[in-house]
């Protein structure tokens, strides 16, 4: 009876997470799609053209067909429920909701404009841009964030520095391969990659000696378990970054459907800025 009742309490606990994230949203990205007519949802359109305004954040809610829906609902929902697991183990639910609500709110509106004047210059353009995918991508940075953070803080490691060289680290060579796919090869974009690769390097660098000095006295048997949790982190971390530019590399330029790939990377970079910005601000204990 006890243990139903225990059952009863965990269930109620994170029932409003149940409901918002998991059902409602998913239910009204289905509504508009099913309902709206098909006029009303090219004007919620971004269209790179012609700009009214308000399709800055519309175009984000409509999708071009059941197919794009579906695929969106399912990477949001396991990207989402990642976010929660993570954030809610190491007992940070409220800067869950807070990362929820700037996903569907104000993030949107951030991604559309910088896609804006990207769509402007890059080789293959995009005449009108809709779906739920930039999103979708913004939650996957955050979810991987809450991952590092979730294991930083059970294996007892608080420090910030080492927080920030590992996260600046994954941009920065995110940065590099998004430079390196889909804009021209010229002296501008040689400089780039070399100034990326550089300061890649110095942050890599930079990370190994932070996390020495945090896991330095917590450990016994300094070398094999030291290097075990060090290298761990590294190779979780660029585990996902290969998955990711692997993906990219498979849809571009083989790109039959014509995804806007480059609003995923423009989506999952701001998801992983946004979270270190919060988690900083509103951490009461240190990470």
């Amino acid at each position: 009876m006890q243990k139903k009742k225990n059952t009863l309490i965990k269930v109620k606990e994170h029932l409003d997470f149940l409901l918002i994230a998991l059902v409602v949203i998913p239910l009204i990205l289905f509504a508009l799609h099913f309902f709206l007519p098909e006029e009303l949802k090219e004007k919620l359109a971004l269209h790179r053209d012609y700009i009214i305004g308000y399709e800055i954040f519309t175009n984000h809610f409509i999708h071009l067909d059941l197919e794009h829906l579906l695929g969106n609902v399912i990477s949001y929902l396991i990207a989402v429920i990642l976010l929660y697991v993570s954030l809610t183990s190491i007992n940070e639910k409220r800067m869950f909701y807070i990362l929820f609500i700037l996903n569907l709110t104000i993030l949107p509106i951030i991604i559309s404009l910088i896609w804006i004047p990207i769509n402007k210059y890059i080789i293959i353009k995009f005449g009108s841009t809709r779906g739920f995918s930039g999103i979708v991508s913004s939650f996957v940075g955050m979810s991987i964030c809450s991952i590092i953070l979730s294991s930083f803080r059970k294996f007892g490691i608080k420090s910030k520095v080492a927080y920030f060289y590992l996260s600046i680290l994954f941009l920065s060579i995110f940065l590099l391969t998004l430079l390196l796919i889909y804009f021209s090869n010229d002296f501008t974009l040689l400089l780039l990659t070399l100034s990326i690769s550089m300061i890649t390097i110095i942050l890599l660098i930079s990370y190994f000696k932070s996390i020495d000095k945090e896991i330095g006295n917590k450990f016994i048997k300094v070398g094999e378990i030291r290097l075990k949790v060090k290298y761990g982190f590294l190779i979780l971390y660029l585990s996902v970054f290969i998955l990711l530019i692997s993906f990219t590399f498979l849809a571009f330029p083989f790109n039959p459907k014509n995804t806007n790939i480059i609003v995923h990377y423009i989506g999952f970079i701001i998801g992983m800025f946004v979270f270190f910005v919060v988690s900083n601000f509103l951490y009461v204990k240190s990470v």
